[in-house]
């Protein structure tokens, strides 16, 4: 039977324009028509020179053919997945999506761009809102908040099925078998966070909380890298954006002229995730230059036409749209701050040990030579010592790359195995074991994502009517003089507008 395939060019293409199509609504409706023909002006430029460059013979890398009958399984298996962890409402929702339909429903019923009054208070909407705006905008065209939670169904799965098409590539894995594991893998992926708790509970008095959602939890005190599908489910509008930038990145990690129209849409899909792949990219891009002996000509492709004009116009848009918002002042409950471990340092040792070193180790052999693999190892060591918003969004989020560049090394590592499995009477005593590690971090890794969505399906199966109650808005909690969590009042709004750089100077349409 054959097998369906897409040219590098079209999956480059559809993935761009996935990640680029929110932006466009997003420059519409938000900005000044002059601002936003010159910042479509600079996307479209670059556009047709990743269009021109992919379409190069020399450029014209093969992709690996999907299996027929994998790919209708990943589908649909994709679709079950979505369905439960909430996306469209046909089921319950886990507790973040009372932030998600709130985000939804004022980019539905509120004209663009989104302000607030409450008591006097006035404010603008800003947030990571792109992954809202294909929905949004479909709500708002049909007057129907509905229309827009089953469009947000249809947008997150279509994106979904990209990072399935890409992680198969980045993998090289061209038999079904494997196809058929990573299209399983893709929504339950996780750290081995159950050995690591097990450990800790028999080596100290504390222990962990929130059923797998945390690692641990004492008070304020929070650390936790979610598994996969509890990212699909609780914050999904910036994973599934995130993973294609980081899929598009890795396949285009030579190509660090096209790097900012890559990696800057990330801003509006999802700050803090954003901020994770920072790493990567300068890593990746320095190394790129000291190992190039023509530096100059380095340097020129660095800061070439692409890179530079949707940066002046793309990058400095969205940077004024979050400076009112990530740079004004805050308690101390919401700011960055270091994580004051003191007696606790067992737990760390445990959570990063288990968690991260066992895994670097076992995959230096592959990886030993590349940037990436450092970066991602240091990044996962390094973020549970800091700690911001009420409960360390920072971490949560921002290790969501070094995450899914994990999983990617993980699931290449057992691909390559599997095609060498003839071999591995051969194999030293230090590579039987490092399979063998594998095969017991990957399989337990899975053990709490199995549980959630178990417990999202057995929750759902005597569900009871579950549309017709009243959707809130964000505006309700738009004071800082209210007595309410922290987190409610300073994570979605830009305060003092008047004086607000996006407002004054960008803004489509004033109070």
């Amino acid at each position: 039977m054959s097998r369906s395939v897409c040219s590098r060019r079209s999956l480059s293409i559809i993935s761009l324009l996935y990640l680029y199509i929110p932006i466009v609504i997003f420059l519409i409706g938000w900005t000044k028509t002059g601002v936003c023909l010159i910042t479509l002006a600079a996307i479209g430029y670059a556009f047709f020179s990743i269009y021109k460059y992919t379409g190069r013979p020399e450029n014209r890398k093969s992709l690996v053919r999907l299996d027929p009958l994998v790919t209708v399984f990943a589908i649909l298996f994709f679709m079950w997945i979505g369905y439960y962890a909430g996306w469209g409402r046909w089921v319950d929702q886990a507790p973040d999506w009372l932030k998600h339909n709130a985000v939804l429903s004022d980019i539905v019923n509120k004209s663009w761009p989104v302000y607030y009054t409450n008591e006097n208070e006035r404010s603008m909407l800003v947030y990571y809102i792109a992954q809202y705006m294909v929905p949004g905008l479909a709500g708002k065209l049909t007057n129907s908040f509905r229309t827009a939670e089953i469009v947000m169904y249809v947008w997150n799965e279509a994106g979904l099925f990209l990072v399935f098409i890409h992680t198969v590539n980045l993998i090289k894995a061209d038999r079904y078998v494997m196809q058929f594991i990573t299209a399983l893998t893709l929504p339950f992926f996780g750290i081995p966070l159950w050995i690591s708790e097990y450990i800790l509970r028999r080596v100290s008095d504390f222990n962990r909380i929130g059923e797998g959602f945390w690692f641990f939890g004492d008070g304020d005190f929070l650390i936790q890298y979610s598994n996969n599908f509890t990212l699909l489910r609780w914050v999904v509008p910036q994973v599934i954006p995130c993973w294609i930038i980081m899929a598009l990145f890795l396949e285009y990690r030579d190509e660090m002229e096209f790097h900012v129209p890559i990696a800057l849409p990330g801003i509006l899909f999802g700050t803090l995730s954003f901020l994770g792949m920072i790493p990567f990219i300068i890593a990746n891009d320095l190394e790129l230059i000291i190992r190039n002996r023509d530096i100059k000509k380095s340097l020129r492709r660095l800061f070439g036409d692409e890179n530079i004009l949707v940066m002046l116009t793309l990058g400095v848009i969205l940077g004024m749209y979050f400076y009112g918002n990530v740079f004004s002042e805050k308690p101390e409950t919401v700011s960055l701050t270091v994580l004051p471990y003191d007696s606790r340092h067992i737990v760390y040792f445990v959570f990063v040990f288990v968690n991260i070193i066992i895994y670097a180790l076992v995959l230096w052999k592959d990886n030993g030579t590349d940037i990436i693999f450092f970066i991602m190892t240091a990044v996962l060591v390094l973020l549970p010592l800091l700690r911001m918003g009420a409960f360390n969004d920072l971490v949560m989020r921002s290790s969501i790359p070094g995450l899914f560049i994990l999983m990617i090394l993980v699931l290449k590592f057992i691909n390559d195995h599997m095609a060498k499995a003839d071999r591995h009477a051969r194999d030293s005593v230090f590579m039987k074991l490092s399979v063998l590690t594998v095969i017991i971090l990957f399989i337990t890794g899975l053990f709490y994502p199995f549980t959630e969505f178990s417990e999202a399906v057995k929750a759902n199966d005597d569900s009871k009517e579950i549309y017709g109650f009243e959707w809130t808005s964000l505006e309700e909690f738009a004071n800082r003089d209210l007595h309410i969590n922290d987190d409610m009042k300073y994570n979605y709004y830009a305060y003092d507008i008047d004086s607000n750089l996006f407002y004054r100077h960008i803004a489509r349409k004033k109070f």
